[in-house]
C-alpha cells in the first residue's frame, strides 16, 4: 500500500462526478431535501449533513461508506490514523 492518501487515479475518478455537486445551497431547500431522504433534517449542523448526503449519493458508486464508526489505528511505525464511516485513513500525527 501506497503512502500516498489520496493519488492521481483517485482524483481523476471524482472529477466528472464532483462537477454534480451543487456550489449554491440556499438553507430551506437543502434541510427540505434533507428532509425529505428523512437525513439528520433537524440538526444546526445542516450544512454538514447536506454536504455528506449530497457526496454519498453522488460517490455511492465511486467510494465505499461502510457504517458509523470510528476507531483509531496505530500503524506499524507509529503513525497514528483515524478510520471514520466517511473517509479512508486520515492520517493525524
Amino acid at each position: 500500500m501506497s503512502n500516498e492518501i489520496i493519488g492521481a487515479n483517485d482524483i481523476d475518478m471524482i472529477k466528472s462526478d464532483l462537477s454534480k455537486m451543487p456550489v449554491l445551497w440556499e438553507g430551506k431547500a437543502c434541510v427540505l431535501e434533507l428532509k425529505e431522504a428523512d437525513y439528520n433534517w433537524r440538526q444546526m449542523e445542516w450544512w454538514a449533513f447536506y454536504f455528506e448526503h449530497k457526496f454519498q449519493s453522488i460517490f455511492k458508486s465511486t467510494f465505499q461508506f461502510p457504517g458509523e464508526k470510528y476507531e483509531r489505528v496505530l500503524k506499524p511505525g507509529g503513525a497514528l490514523y483515524v478510520v471514520s464511516s466517511y473517509t479512508n485513513l486520515i492520517d493525524i500525527l
